[in-house]
């Protein structure tokens, strides 16, 4: 008769094992697809906000995974024939991460690996189509790490 009991409880112990460990391998599947998530999702992940006339952004730094990510939502749209560029600029100079164009609704996300941003101001410049070597325009948003 205990056995009998206890079954149910067993049974429902086991598939809650099964559930948890779904959702633990699920959890590790999607930052090894999506390389933003690694990033945002990593342990050691710290965000600062980078803010101005385009909109909000935010900027995360992963030692461990030895990356930057870049995301914002409802972003205005780059001026015609030009692009937004995203740099780290420190006492060694500036150093570009790229280039990047909203998405129609105003999205963007970017990555970056092999950086350390520790001690810089991220700065957002709006430069001609491909980028530049170096700014050429004021910060249309900005940051300090």
């Amino acid at each position: 008769r205990r056995r009998r009991r206890f079954a149910p409880l067993l049974a429902a112990a086991a598939v809650l094992v099964l559930v948890a460990g779904g959702v633990i391998i699920g959890t590790n599947e999607d930052t090894e697809d999506d390389p933003i998530a690694a990033v945002v999702q990593a342990d050691d992940a710290v965000s600062h906000s980078v803010s101005g006339e385009i909109g909000d952004l935010e900027f995360w730094y992963s030692p461990e995974e030895e990356a930057v990510v870049l995301v914002g939502d409802s972003l205005e749209p780059a001026p015609a024939d030009a692009t937004y560029q995203v740099w780290l600029v420190n006492d060694g100079g500036f150093t570009s991460l790229g280039t990047f164009e909203p998405e129609p609704d105003g999205s963007m996300e970017m990555r970056g690996d092999g950086i350390d941003p520790t001690g810089s101001t991220i700065g957002i410049t709006v430069e001609p189509v491909g980028g530049s070597d170096h700014p050429t325009s004021p910060p249309v948003a900005e940051s300090i790490v």
